[in-house]
């Protein structure tokens, strides 16, 4: 049974994880680029840690943003080369490379977990099965159809 993909399915990732991502990403660059101007005091211990990486270990933060965003340029490659998998084309397929360039696992988790091949009506699933597309409006017929199935449903329970 072919079922149909849809070619513009994005899904946005989780509010509180992408401001995590977008938090962390933000700190680190700025620990690397302008440590000067990183408000240490209001971060608490994560500010602490960033003051201490920034001044003390600035080849580590170094190496730890470029890592990071090696990580996120690749997860976005895959996304677009995964999208494109699954059936999805045009702006929603740029879409999750955007996001996945941005928010990384955090956007592509929502694309792995996507399944273009399974559908959410079984019923359509099943009038598929018997011949019917859902965009057949002829409903007459398909009724005609289901009183014969339910007369000779009706037949081989009166021979039984």
């Amino acid at each position: 049974m072919a079922l149909k993909r849809d070619p513009g399915y994005f899904k946005l990732p989780n509010m509180f994880v992408m401001f995590l991502i977008a938090f962390g990403m933000t700190l680190t660059a700025m620990c690397v680029y302008a440590p000067g101007k990183i408000p240490y005091h209001y971060l608490g211990f994560l500010g602490d840690l960033a003051k201490y990486l920034a001044y003390q270990r600035p080849r580590l933060i170094e190496a730890i943003w470029y890592m990071a965003v090696s990580i996120h340029v690749s997860e976005a490659i895959y996304a677009f080369y995964l999208a494109g998998q699954k059936g999805i084309t045009g702006q929603a397929r740029i879409l999750w490379f955007i996001f996945t360039l941005g928010f990384g696992i955090g956007s592509l988790i929502n694309l792995l977990k996507y399944d273009p091949d399974s559908s959410a009506d079984p019923v359509g699933e099943l009038l598929y099965e018997f011949g019917y597309d859902k965009e057949d409006d002829d409903l007459t017929s398909m009724s005609k159809d289901v009183s014969a199935i339910e007369v000779n449903k009706s037949d081989a329970e009166q021979h039984a």
